[in-house]
């Protein structure tokens, strides 16, 4: 029996550190702050223009409001933050899908935003999400880790792009690269951060891996966004957690009931 407790134990110990950890971060103006938890009880990270992130490193928290020790940080370029974002973006609360950085044609075309504090062998996959009310189109680039792909911010409410299973470099950083393809201007409203914990450190790095004009399923279409809106799926990680631990927890009741069984009706020694 306490061989079979012990393997439960194990198996629950590896299973939870394979899952990923989200982190959410509003980029934007200081008036319009994401509370937090939010009405999905997740945690958000105001990255605010002249302040942290900008100016200075930002200390992220994941979710459940608990430090990871990643930070993140603007590296070059941008122009500003603006508040001009579509009121009935889907995906996000309303201050975090409203505002953003921004990036303007023939001024500041280009900027770059580090996030650091990585581990060896952990794997990243970044949601990158901006919205702008506008006539025309605003296609914006995001690259790392040599993937790159386009989404179009224009009155974009339920549209999201998404890098896949980035590796960290040697010093634990990924230099997330936004620029403009058409239209005058860049955004950046969100990013959320799926942090994999143990994914397999013998996977090809990104530097030797084909270079991928753009990820495939790099949107998800409304249908998917009610679905997961309406059962609240929107932190696969902690979701999992849940559901493993309280799948372990039923079978270390099983153990102990039928430990207690045995005890009593076992029959005496002589």
């Amino acid at each position: 029996m306490k061989r079979f407790l012990l393997i439960i134990l194990t198996l629950s110990v590896i299973a939870t550190s394979c899952l990923a950890q989200s982190v959410f971060i509003d980029f934007g103006v200081e008036s319009l702050i994401t509370s937090s938890p939010d009405d999905k009880s997740r945690h958000w990270n105001n990255a605010i223009w002249g302040g942290p992130g900008d100016l200075a490193p930002l200390e992220l928290v994941g979710s459940k409001g608990t430090t990871k020790g990643i930070r993140m940080i603007k590296l070059r370029g941008f122009l500003g933050a603006f508040d001009t974002g579509e009121n009935r973006q889907a995906l996000y609360p309303a201050t975090a899908g409203k505002d953003r950085w921004s990036l303007e044609q023939g001024k500041v075309d280009t900027g770059t935003i580090r996030f650091s504090g990585f581990r060896q062998g952990q794997r990243v996959t970044l949601e990158l999400f901006g919205t702008r009310d506008a006539p025309v189109d605003f296609i914006t680039r995001f690259a790392a880790g040599g993937i790159q792909t386009e989404l179009n911010c224009r009155n974009n409410r339920n549209k999201r792009a998404t890098l896949r299973d980035l590796k960290p470099d040697a010093d634990g950083n990924i230099d997330l690269d936004v620029s403009i393809v058409s239209g005058p201007n860049g955004h950046l409203s969100t990013a959320v951060l799926r942090i994999q914990n143990s994914k397999s450190a013998t996977a090809d790095s990104n530097a030797t891996r084909p270079k991928q004009e753009a990820v495939a399923d790099s949107v998800i279409d409304s249908e998917e966004v009610k679905l997961r809106a309406e059962l609240g799926l929107e932190d696969e990680g902690s979701n999992t957690v849940l559901m493993i631990t309280g799948i372990a927890l039923i079978a270390l009741g099983l153990v102990i009931i039928i430990g207690s069984v045995w005890y009593f009706i076992k029959p005496e020694s002589e």
